[in-house]
């Protein structure tokens, strides 16, 4: 399996994912017209001990008659129109989804009475209810209104779930 990023830098990339890398190409030089581009190769070996966290990049060798050279440079072109056309259909599928699972995540926003955060927030303090979306932090044992369960009770998005939990902690005092 390959993965590949563009980046303009390798420091942008995360460190765990540095230290997962074999191979880096650096382009030098691009000819979008002939439709040919000129990178470097080099060969990654991050260092393994934790006091330098060095990355060391070597060019790879090749053996040509008998002879070790250092490969710097290689030429690569275009795919073919079957790979494009390919890549760009997966492309296309997986941005779909990945939209699909964004706004599913986010919600459903329309301004319908039943999900307002404001009459969610004044139902559970008008019913005496906030007891029931009370969680204590696992560490500090301070109390805070779950917006999890919020949302789970109410049917509520994300973004609204966030403004019941202020809007409920603010008049029920909780947190403070």
């Amino acid at each position: 399996m390959g993965v590949l990023y563009t980046l303009p830098r390798l420091s942008e990339l995360d460190s765990q994912a540095v230290g997962r890398m074999h191979s880096l190409l650096a382009m030098k030089e691009k000819h979008p017209d002939e439709g040919w581009a000129s990178v470097s190769w080099k060969n990654i070996d991050v260092s393994r001990e934790d006091t330098d966290g060095k990355t060391y990049k070597k060019y790879p060798r090749m053996n040509i008659n008998g002879q070790k050279h250092r490969v710097t440079s290689i030429s690569i072109k275009k795919p073919c129109a079957d790979i494009a056309e390919a890549y760009e259909e997966r492309k296309a599928e997986f941005k779909e989804d990945l939209y699909e699972e964004v706004i599913e995540a986010q919600g459903d926003d329309d301004n319908d009475d039943d999900d307002d955060p404001q009459s969610v927030a004044d139902e559970v303090i008008e019913d005496n209810r906030v007891d029931e979306f009370v969680s204590h932090h696992g560490q500090t044992g301070r109390a805070y209104v779950d917006k999890d369960i919020l949302a789970s009770k109410f049917n509520l998005s994300v973004r609204k779930s966030n403004v019941a939990k202020k809007l409920i902690e603010q008049e029920a005092d909780i947190g403070e």
